[in-house]
């Protein structure tokens, strides 16, 4: 078990979407729960769940702590 700290720019967040009565910022936090914390697979998601043709810069800074 371990923690994960996932930080990304605005230019994840900027996408618009709506299911089932979620928001944006909602779906992308059920997705990074139900990950279970491995870094590189984290990361594809947040990627995965931001605009491909983005306006803006998209990063994402995920890191992971093992105890």
């Amino acid at each position: 078990m371990g923690d994960t700290l996932v930080a990304f720019s605005d230019g994840i967040a900027d996408v618009q979407r709506t299911v089932n009565a979620r928001t944006e910022p909602e779906l992308l936090a059920d997705l990074l729960l139900s990950e279970g914390g491995v870094a590189t697979r984290t990361a594809d998601l947040v990627l995965g769940f931001a605009d491909p043709e983005p306006a803006d810069d998209q990063t994402v800074v995920v890191l992971r702590r093992e105890r």
